[in-house]
């Protein structure tokens, strides 16, 4: 069984909303690399942008708050990841997609951004995703200067993190 498939048959409906209500509580689009610099990126460089592996949408509402006119569309594997990111963000398009077989014209948005779905594949699907996305996009799905920006954050979080443990 794939972890993803796990998702939808061992957590329930009400944990997947808490986990992503939790995360709008808390704000966590404005600090979290996983979506600040994404959204950052796509205000910077993109008008239009698809999210692989969505989830409940928080990086639709982190580029919604920096600029409302980038057309977002989010899919996801997992049909309670959808229906939850529907209910949070009504009206946004979100669908039950398989990222290996992507639907989209060539070049049909600018960026596209696949955030914590690759670790989740194996190396077929893996470079089949990678090839899928690069079909469904204008531009360079990962530049270097976002991989260098996201991993120095997420870099920095972590020795924030062990300090704060050792101080305890």
């Amino acid at each position: 069984m794939k972890n993803w498939e796990k998702w939808e048959s061992d957590w329930s409906q009400e944990y997947i909303d808490g986990v992503w209500e939790s995360y709008l509580r808390r704000r966590t689009w404005e600090t979290s690399p996983r979506f600040k610099f994404p959204a950052e990126f796509a205000h910077e460089k993109a008008k239009s942008v698809l999210d692989v592996g969505c989830g409940g949408g928080i990086l639709y509402k982190a580029i919604s708050e920096l600029d409302k006119s980038i057309y977002y569309e989010g899919i996801d594997i997992t049909p309670k990841m959808i229906k939850c990111a529907r209910r949070l963000f009504p009206g946004i398009a979100f669908e039950v997609r398989d990222a290996v077989d992507l639907p989209y014209n060539d070049d049909c948005f600018d960026l596209c951004v696949v955030s914590h779905v690759l670790e989740h594949q194996p190396p077929e699907r893996t470079k089949k995703i990678i090839s899928e996305a690069e079909v469904a996009t204008k531009t360079l799905r990962l530049s270097h200067e976002f991989v260098a920006r996201t991993h120095e954050a997420f870099r920095k979080e972590a020795e924030e993190n062990k300090q704060k443990k050792a101080g305890e």
